[in-house]
């Protein structure tokens, strides 16, 4: 008996059951163990030129409303896969550094930088429809 489960359009993989029941449980994990190294082994998507970084803080309210209805939407998430993203903490030297480098002064602030490193465009704190806007300047 053969069962398909397909987690996207552009990968499946198959699952053969067989007759007795302790080996099944071996079976799936093994074609399943197979399909994790072939799917690591494909080439990621073309990603833009456009790297898109986010500046927060975990004390900072209006970034943790940002990143709850604004990053964690699942179509923002489907928008932003074709983009490098970071996120940094201004908390951290990392995220002081990149702070100081790209001149964010408030947060959440989020940074589209070209493949040169020059800021293309800084917007602070949007809605998910103004934030879709500004992904989409920067295709």
């Amino acid at each position: 008996m053969t069962h398909s489960y397909s987690p996207t359009s552009t990968s499946w993989f198959q699952v053969r059951l067989t007759h007795k029941p302790h080996r099944w449980g071996l079976v799936v994990f093994l074609v399943l163990m197979s399909s994790c190294a072939r799917w690591s082994k494909k080439s990621p998507p073309p990603l833009s030129q456009t790297e898109i970084i986010e500046f927060s803080a975990p004390w900072c309210k209006a970034c943790l409303i940002f990143e709850k209805h604004v990053l964690e939407d699942e179509q923002v998430q489907k928008r932003l896969a074709g983009f490098k993203f970071t996120q940094y903490n201004i908390d951290t030297k990392e995220g002081q550094h990149h702070q100081k480098r790209l001149g964010v002064a408030l947060i959440p602030t989020v940074v589209a930088i070209n493949k040169d490193g020059e800021v293309l465009e800084k917007i602070i704190g949007r809605s998910k429809y103004e934030f879709f806007k500004f992904l989409r300047r920067h295709r």
